[in-house]
C-alpha cells in the first residue's frame, strides 16, 4: 500500500389614521427617515439597529469621517439587498415552496452560531506559559521548523465503492491515482497549492512532509477528498514572540473546538431522535 490515508413574509404594514380638524382630514403616510430611521426603500424603514448590525466593527473607529464612511457603506449594502427582496416579492418569489427551507436553515445556522458564541468558552481552561512551551516542542512547524510548501493535489469526491478504494490505496504516485480514478469515471480536478505549515496539525504536517518521495497523501472530509504530494519546502521561521502567540491562538481554538464538540456530543446524547424507514445515521468510513 502506497497510498495514504489521513481522516467546515413579506410583512405589509398599513396605517389607518384619520385627524379631524377644522376644514381638514390628514392621514398617517409612509415612515420618513428621522430618529432610529436610517433610510427608508419604497416605503421600508431602516433601522439604526440594523445599520449598526451590517456595520460590525468596521465603524468602530475614533476618526469620525472615517466612521461615516464605514455606515454610508453599510447602508447602501442594506439599500441594494432590500430593492432586490423587493423585486422579487413583486414577482412572488416568497411563494417559492424552496425558499421557506432556505429560509428554516438560515434560521438555524444563526442560532447555531449565537449558541456557540455565548457557550464554547465555558468550562475552558487558561492557556499557561508550560501549556505553550509543551505545544512548541510538540509542534515545531509552528516556530523554527515552519516551512512555506508547494503541493500537487487532485480533488475528487470521496468514493462509496470498497473495491476503488483498495484500488486507490495501491496507487504509488500521483499519476497512478489519477489513472485509477479517471479509469473508474471518478472526475478528477488537479491543481497546485502553497501552504503554511504554521496552519497545519501536527499529523498533517508530518504526514505531508512524508511525502517527499513521491507517494501521495489521501484526505478525506465528508463527500470531498483530495491527494496531495509535497513537491517543495522552503524553510521559514517564526521570531520567538510570533511563535509564542501562533502556540497560544492555536491551544485557545483546540480547547474550544473539543468543548464544542463535547457540547454537540452531550445534546446528541439526550435528543430523540427517530429515523424513518431506511434511514440511519452515517457510518463513517475505515481505512
Amino acid at each position: 500500500m502506497s497510498v495514504k490515508f489521513l481522516n467546515a413574509r413579506d410583512i405589509s404594514v398599513s396605517c389607518a389614521g384619520i385627524l379631524l380638524m377644522v376644514g381638514s382630514v390628514s392621514g398617517c403616510g409612509s415612515p420618513k427617515p428621522g430618529g432610529q430611521t436610517v433610510a427608508v426603500v419604497n416605503g421600508e424603514p431602516i433601522t439604526q439597529a440594523q445599520l449598526n448590525a451590517e456595520a460590525g466593527d468596521t465603524a468602530n473607529t475614533r476618526d469620525k469621517t472615517k466612521r461615516q464612511t464605514a455606515l454610508n457603506a453599510a447602508l447602501d449594502a442594506i439599500v441594494a439587498r432590500k430593492i432586490v427582496a423587493q423585486a422579487a416579492r413583486e414577482q412572488g418569489l416568497e411563494k417559492d415552496p424552496g425558499l421557506q427551507l432556505e429560509l428554516d436553515k438560515i434560521k438555524d445556522l444563526a442560532l447555531i452560531r449565537r449558541f456557540l458564541e455565548l457557550n464554547a468558552k465555558t468550562g475552558i481552561s487558561a492557556v499557561s506559559d508550560t501549556d505553550i512551551n509543551n505545544f512548541l516542542s510538540q509542534n515545531p512547524q509552528l516556530a523554527e521548523a515552519r516551512k512555506i510548501i508547494d503541493v500537487q493535489k487532485l480533488e475528487f469526491a470521496t468514493p462509496s465503492d470498497p473495491s476503488l478504494m483498495e484500488k486507490i490505496k495501491v496507487a504509488k504516485t500521483m499519476a497512478e491515482l489519477q489513472q485509477v480514478l479517471e479509469a473508474n469515471g471518478v472526475k478528477v480536478t488537479p491543481s497546485q497549492s502553497k501552504l503554511d505549515t504554521a496552519s497545519m496539525s501536527p499529523q498533517l504536517y508530518k504526514a505531508i512532509m512524508t511525502t517527499a518521495g513521491g507517494e501521495p497523501l489521501m484526505l478525506i472530509e465528508g463527500l470531498n477528498a483530495q491527494a496531495v504530494l509535497l513537491t517543495q519546502a522552503l524553510d521559514a521561521p517564526l521570531s520567538n514572540e510570533k511563535s509564542i502567540q501562533l502556540a497560544k491562538d492555536s491551544l485557545q481554538e483546540e480547547r474550544m473546538t473539543k468543548r464544542i464538540a463535547q457540547q454537540i456530543q452531550s445534546l446528541r446524547g439526550a435528543a430523540k431522535i427517530e429515523y424513518g424507514p431506511g434511514y440511519a445515521a452515517p457510518v463513517k468510513p475505515k481505512f
